[in-house]
């Protein structure tokens, strides 16, 4: 690219030789050309692969048996490159060697050394009659390396490694014969026993790789202590000089020649190994090597076995259980194994049963046990057939599928022990100890410390490929010396260090990392430079810190972060230019500090930002631009009014609440409309009932008062909904930016109080007022009409329960929260889905009590319908469908008016608390319509539509009340009347007197004769009675009420 030239690299970057780009220092040689020109991997050393590793083309060093496994792991592709049949040989128990490990001098197929055969030999190395290599040092000695085992014939006496004239003794491993290396191959660069032995701590001439100090510790010993010329080694002297199996680590035995036998041997019980060990006779020939040299297996052809055992062809004698077991136990002849017990087997015979898999060897093991491995080798095939092609193999439940291979138990995986074999996949990548003091847990590419106690970075290491490091819980203070040497980091975790402060430049070396978290420390403030070398960061976490402040361009540099977190911290403003360089920032996290101000530039630069969240904040001022980003698609806020700053966000929270717009209270033109109508008519209804109920003096004083009692209580739902509607008005079109102010306000709370208080005094007045008339018409003679004095206690009573339960919400209780203030209308009715402070409350109210409430009014009309139509059934029975239909229809009304109020209210409180979700349009119209019904229609229904408020209208307005009244009253007049002349059905009809108590008595003489049952104007005029009881003076027609169709209607007008 043009320019690029003579453009300086950032720290942490390295400019590419031929294009000039600048890359990071942790992408170089890293096996993927980055520059683009491949410079940054032309000059890379890459070490030699280690055996059973793979060498791509590109140098990188892959498992060898990740090759030709169907998934690319070179990345240049060169595993998966030759893949043919060709490019593999077969062992004979299945086993498939790649080409890579042919001729490498390592058997890889011990049963046939197929990966070893017509291999090309060097000049000075041995090859076998199949074409195998060896290093002339196997050349006699002592054990077979050759299949055909000719790399130990014709080996004159002079040719034998002896370990007491010209060699050493190798380990002993796996039961086998020890190896002898002659002294010309003793450390000579090449390692010929299995642990290389023979290489270890040279004392060469010019050439020591250790020291060797006979007064250190721990003391050393050379092994010739001559000249050192035949074994220049200097071994450990507590480990090897007169250990206690006597075995010569030096040559000539040299570590065991001053060594002094405890006691002499017992020929008849013990066998003398060389050195003077004494080993029980029973372990003589036994297949168990006991003696070093093996000389207590040697000479075994004339030994006796006894009971239980089985002579080998070597003379050894095994258990008998051992016997055709499927694996060779008899020791080795002439180096080479000899394999008799499991000769003329019947497994070898017989083939295997319906169910079972037979292994190479001829051994027949259960299906199931095909494709895994168990450690404890008590299931499956001795020789491991059973656990070749199992690539495809789906593993059971609590088991671990080995990389195209077998499958494991899942307690073995990072066991330290390798199970799947050859892969390794069971301890890759397993946790394991390091840091310093071993007090971290590295698992492959990560590093953890948590709650570690270190406080510093003193002799902290950190290996090279360790690209994450999480050291929280700790009290580290950190410093540039020590970040500047991890250019390779990626993550890095320092949360819950207890950090105070961060120096400029702290991160200045860590120009690769992503992802930095500083969260639950004590950083007070960020200033500028604080995070200066970040130029990679993407994701930065404060949150939980004490920060108060953020200094103007903090965070300039940071040009590819994403991810702000500063949440839970002391912030009570944000400073213009705050975030300015933010300029990829996609998500900002300021939940929970103290911000009361957002000022126009707070989110200046924030270009690309999406989400922001603001909650949990104490926000009072806002303005309108403050959320002027473009691509912002989620805003979390406290209140919904800054959403309606905000209104291109596709998602913001809180969702608006049922009642309330991003302009208005009430956002509806009918809502709008109807609550001043409603408010008017239950202001004045009930204003004129009052008024009316106070000057009327021939009302009955009980039931008068009751009717007042509940006209003033609806006259406060009508003050409520004024309320409501002034505060619509008053803040018309900008009401959104008040509404915290407004629902937090001593006016919503006293209008709260006022729905409640109207809406339950007006219950419990109509309960009551039921319940009186139940009593008066159902028990007339039974039970005492109410007094007055009795009706005001009542009352008092019902006044001061409904106060104590609206006004409990506004004692400070922490319960409640602010109870009246959830909604735009200051109502605690509980009709949403939602659940917030004092719900439970709310559905004790305004469900339970006013269901209780409606059924018992539901139930009282329908008792005293019943009895009404009982009373009809002895009146007159021309006028008996008339009376029934009327008083029928005033009964139906007042209950359904009563349905109409609480029962919506009831269903949507039950559908809420189950779950259901209901339209939050619904909840506005039932707010407006329907919980003010009682009070607007309450005055028609009890005062102003009754027939007999409207004769007395009609006669204290009207001027000629014969030429004015209603057909109504002119019915009642004429009835009344023509029952006064003639009766009922030219009967005569007879008068109540204000005295018909007395006349109503017993007479007081006896007649022999029974008396003829009562005729229907007796049992009219008794019903009479006791209606008169209930209704003295409450109609002012005292004179009028002389016949059942007269006491039928006033028992109609009563209800």
């Amino acid at each position: 690219m043009d320019g690029c030239e003579a453009f300086p690299c950032l720290e942490g970057y390295e400019k590419c030789t031929k294009n000039h780009y600048c890359i990071a220092k942790h992408l170089w040689c890293n096996f993927v050309d980055d520059c683009g020109d491949n410079s940054d991997e032309d000059l890379c050393y890459h070490p030699d692969c280690w055996k059973g590793e793979f060498q791509c083309s590109n140098k990188q060093c892959i498992n060898t048996w990740f090759v030709c496994d169907g998934s690319q792991d070179c990345i240049d592709g060169s595993d998966e490159a030759r893949c043919g049949e060709e490019h593999f040989v077969l062992c004979e128990n299945g086993k498939k060697v790649y080409e890579h490990e042919w001729c490498d001098r390592l058997v890889d197929c011990p049963d046939n050394e197929a990966d070893e055969t017509n291999c090309v030999c060097t000049a000075d190395e041995y090859r076998c009659p199949n074409g195998k290599c060896l290093r002339p040092s196997v050349r006699c000695n002592g054990v077979c390396d050759c299949l055909s085992c000719d790399d130990e014939k014709e080996c004159a006496d002079e040719d034998m490694c002896n370990y007491e004239t010209n060699g050493i003794l190798c380990q002993i491993a796996n039961n086998k014969p020890s190896r002898c290396v002659r002294k010309e191959y003793i450390c000579d660069g090449f390692g010929d026993c299995p642990n290389k032995a023979d290489e270890f701590n040279c004392q060469l001439p010019g050439n020591t790789t250790g020291h060797c100090d006979s007064e250190g510790n721990p003391p050393y010993m050379m092994c010739d202590i001559k000249d050192g010329a035949d074994d220049p080694r200097c071994l450990p002297a507590l480990k090897v000089q007169c250990d206690r199996y006597r075995r010569p680590h030096c040559m000539y035995g040299f570590d065991e020649e001053t060594c002094n036998a405890t006691r002499p041997c017992d020929p008849e019980v013990e066998y003398e190994c060389p050195y003077g060990r004494c080993i029980d006779l029973t372990s003589r020939c036994d297949a168990q090597l006991d003696c070093f040299d093996f000389s207590d297996e040697a000479n075994c052809e004339s030994f006796e076995c006894l009971p239980g055992t089985w002579k080998c062809h070597s003379g050894q004698c095994i258990p008998e259980k051992q016997k055709c077991d499927y694996t060779p136990d008899c020791f080795y002849v002439n180096g080479t194994v000899d394999s008799s017990d499991e000769d003329e087997c019947d497994y070898k015979i017989f083939g295997c049963r319906e169910g079972e898999f037979r292994c190479h060897s001829g051994q027949c093991i259960p299906q199931d046990e095909v494709c895994f491995f168990d450690s404890t080798m008590k299931k499956g095939c001795k020789d491991r057939s059973h656990l070749n092609d199992c690539a495809n193999r789906t593993c059971r439940e609590n088991e671990f599928k080995c990389r195209n291979a077998h499958c494991v138990n899942m307690s073995d995986v990072c066991n330290g022990a390798v199970d799947c074999l050859p892969y390794w996949t069971d301890e890759d990548f397993c946790p394991h100890e390091c840091g310093p003091a071993l007090m971290c847990i590295c698992n492959h590419t990560q590093m953890s410390c948590i709650n570690a106690g270190l406080e510093s970075f003193h002799n902290f290491y950190v290996e090279e490929q360790i690209s994450e490091i999480n050291l929280s819980g700790n009290r580290i203070q950190i410093s540039n010396e020590v970040l500047s040497g991890l250019p390779g980091l990626l993550r890095l975790d320092l949360s819950n260090n207890s950090l105070n402060d961060i120096g400029n430049d702290t991160f200045k070396g860590l120009a690769n990392l992503r992802y930095l978290n500083l969260e639950n420390n004590n950083l007070r403030v960020i200033r500028k430079q604080t995070f200066n070398g970040l130029e990679g960061l993407q994701t930065l976490r404060l949150g939980g810190n004490n920060i108060h402040a953020i200094e103007p361009h903090a965070f300039e540099g940071l040009r590819n972060i994403t991810t702000l977190d500063l949440s839970n911290q002391n912030l009570t403003e944000i400073p213009n230019a705050a975030f300015v360089g933010l300029y990829r920032l996609h998500f900002l996290d300021l939940s929970a500090n103290h911000i009361v101000m957002v000022p126009d530039g707070a989110f200046y630069g924030l270009y690309q930002l999406k989400k922001l969240d603001i909650s949990e904040n104490a926000i009072e001022v806002v303005s309108r631009r403050t959320f002027n980003l473009r691509l912002l698609e989620e805003l979390i806020t406290d209140e919904y009014r800054f959403c309606c700053m905000a209104r291109h966000v596709s998602k913001c929270l809180p969702l608006p609440d049922e009642f309330s717009s991003c302009e208005d209270l009430m956002s509806n033109p009918i809502l709008r409309m109807c609550i001043w109508i409603i408010g008017m008519i239950a202001l004045i209804g009930n204003l004129v009932v009052i008024m009316w109920r106070v000057n009327s003096k021939r009302d009955n004083k009980v039931h008068s008062f009751l009717i007042t009692n509940l006209a003033v209580g609806d006259m406060l739902m009508g003050i409520y909904l004024l309320i409501i509607a002034g505060v619509d008005a008053y803040y018309r079109g900008d009401y959104i930016v008040h509404d915290k102010t407004w629902r937090n306000s001593g006016l919503c709370k006293f209008a709260g109080f006022l729905s409640t208080f109207s809406s339950e005094l007006s219950v419990f007045s109509l309960t009551i007022i039921t319940l009186h008339r139940l009593s008066s018409i159902v028990f007339p003679f039974r039970i005492k009409d109410m007094e007055f004095t009795r009706a005001v206690w009542v009352m008092c009573v019902s006044w001061g329960l409904v106060a104590f339960l609206a006004a409990l919400p506004l004692c400070g209780v922490a319960y409640f929260g602010n109870f009246y203030g959830r909604s735009g209308v200051c109502l605690a009715l509980h009709i949403t889905p939602d659940k917030p402070s004092g719900w439970e409350y709310s559905v004790f109210i305004f469900l339970g009590l006013n269901f209780v409430s409606f059924i018992t009014i539901m139930v009282s009309y329908g008792v005293m319908f019943n009895v009404a139509r009982k009373t009809q059934k002895a009146a007159m029975r021309s006028l008996k469908s008339k009376g029934s239909d009327s008083m029928a229809r005033r009964m139906s009304v007042i209950v359904f008016t009563d349905f109409c109020c609480w029962v919506p209210i009831i269903l949507l409180g039950l559908a809420s608390l189950s779950g259901a979700y209901v339209p939050t349009s619904v909840y506005a119209w039932v707010a407006v319509f329907v919980m003010p019904v009682n009070s607007a229609v309450n005055p028609i229904l009890y005062t102003l539509g009754s027939a007999i408020t409207v004769r007395r209208a009609i006669q204290r307005f009207s001027i000629n009340p014969s030429t004015t009244v209603t057909s109504e009253y002119k019915t009642v007049m004429n009835n009344s009347s023509d029952r006064k002349q003639g009766g009922y059905k030219g009967r005569p009809m007879r008068t109540m007197s204000n005295t018909a108590t007395e006349n109503c008595k017993p007479a007081t003489t006896t007649t022999t004769k029974p008396k003829p049952p009562p005729a229907k104007e007796e049992t009219i005029k008794m019903i009479d009675l006791g209606k008169r009881r209930h209704d003295n003076g409450d109609d002012g027609e005292k004179r009028a009420l002389t016949s059942a169709g007269n006491n039928n209607e006033k028992t109609s007008n009563n209800v």
